[in-house]
């Protein structure tokens, strides 16, 4: 029986830790915009990174995350007047969710 419950134990102790593991971070760029866009689900822009992590790739605005017709706008801003965009997104890959994007000097 104590051998069942410590067993029971080890295996609670080791799923916890598994779920703590950090899953990683929203991560912040400065980028100079290339296209924006709309389709029927949301809002797109291609930018590519100052710091040259990636080129021309494209992120997608959500309307369902608040705040993105705010950020298209900011977006289309920069893209008009040919100015840079800090954005956050969740990872630099293709059609990563944009949660932050202002327009920079």
């Amino acid at each position: 029986m104590k051998k069942k419950a410590l067993l029971m134990v080890l295996v609670c102790a080791m799923g916890l830790v598994a779920l703590s593991v950090d899953k990683g971070e929203a991560a912040y760029y400065t980028c100079t915009i290339s296209e924006a866009g709309s389709n029927t689900n949301a809002y797109y822009i291609i930018v590519s990174d100052t710091g040259k992590t990636f080129t021309d790739e494209t992120f997608i605005i959500y309307p369902a995350h608040g705040c993105a017709k705010e950020m298209y706008a900011a977006a289309l801003t920069a893209l008009a007047n040919g100015s840079q965009v800090y954005i956050n997104v969740d990872s630099p890959t293709f059609c990563a969710t944009v949660w932050h994007l202002a327009a920079k000097k």
